[in-house]
């Protein structure tokens, strides 16, 4: 079975992520944003759920993307629940937008992992 994928974070970077993988047949289970008309419209577009809480966002996922601009925003997130209701095999790949070199080697190396979880083999 294919893994899901969900999405915290779908400004510019993350809703482009998120269709390209789309693109690429990979299912976008959910998708969250701060900005709630944005998350809802790329929901539509991807044929998704517009999470308006981040645990429906891990309830529904097995790999969970986030795209945000700094650590501060990445804290506000786990603190918020994202993975509360894990199902115990959810994975969590995070990507900072803004001032990369400023970020913690963890949020890097786990954006590094992401990419190539999420390569498929040739």
């Amino acid at each position: 079975m294919p893994e899901k994928i969900g999405f915290v974070g779908v400004g510019r970077m993350g809703s482009n992520m998120a269709r390209r993988l789309k693109e690429s047949g990979y299912e976008i289970a959910a998708v969250y944003d701060v900005n709630t008309a944005g998350a809802q419209a790329l929901a539509q577009e991807l044929g998704c759920v517009a999470a308006e809480q981040l645990k429906e966002v891990t309830k529904l996922s097995d790999v969970i993307i986030t795209v945000v601009t700094d650590d501060k925003a990445m804290k506000k997130i786990f603190t918020g629940g994202l993975l509360s209701r894990s199902r115990g095999n959810a994975r969590h790949f995070a990507q900072t937008v803004l001032h990369s070199a400023r970020h913690s080697t963890p949020l890097n190396r786990g954006w590094r992992l992401a990419a190539k979880a999420l390569t498929p083999s040739r």
